[in-house]
């Protein structure tokens, strides 16, 4: 695992908490860290089991948890 993905921290019913990794609790093997300021947002998804990760960078900014749903939908998309 990578570093700081270990669990850290109670998150929510989907999601627990590394340090400054969000973990996905139905595999614990995707985690995932976005964020955005001012007019700019990114998303950085990775995911073990499938051995893949998905960048999303915008230069202007999306909705709430947009570049998230757009880097887990290319993140699902992949094949092994």
């Amino acid at each position: 695992m990578a570093k700081g993905t270990e669990k850290h921290g109670i998150g929510t019913k989907k999601y627990d908490m590394g340090l400054g990794w969000w973990l996905l609790k139905k595999n614990n093997n995707t985690y995932w860290h976005g964020g955005g300021t001012g007019c700019f947002s990114s998303f950085l998804g990775c995911d073990k089991d499938r051995k893949a990760a998905v960048v999303v960078l915008a230069n202007y900014g999306l909705g709430i948890n947009d570049d998230q749903n757009i880097g887990f939908t290319l993140l699902e998309s992949l094949q092994h």
